[in-house]
């Protein structure tokens, strides 16, 4: 339809929508895959200021997970806005996926 938002998203039997509080221990698993130097704590507590709240910092953000008809969630992106990045236009806001995680099941 257009001018609405669907936040829910299927494909196949995965759902892609928003993270949730209940779903932060299972992202921070999948961020220590990614980001070993980091405890599974650490990142727990870092994902705490995303969600629900879609901010992190002065810029949006947003945590989007795929889960599985079982409830099991086998990935994540967190994408967000940053303020510059190298080789873009220091005038302007730049798109950036922060973490790509998918299960590879």
């Amino acid at each position: 339809m257009p001018g609405s938002r669907s936040y829910y998203v299927a494909m196949d039997e995965v759902v892609i929508r928003p993270a949730e509080r209940a779903d932060v221990s299972e992202i921070a698993a999948m961020c220590y895959l990614l980001w070993p130097a980091v405890s599974i704590e650490e990142h727990a507590r870092d994902l705490m200021s995303m969600v629900p709240s879609e901010l992190s910092g002065k810029l949006p953000a947003s945590l989007l997970v795929a889960e599985q008809p079982s409830g099991r969630l086998v990935g994540f992106v967190q994408v967000g806005l940053r303020s510059h990045a190298d080789g873009c236009n220091p005038a302007h806001h730049v798109g950036f996926i922060e973490g790509w995680y998918v299960a590879s099941e």
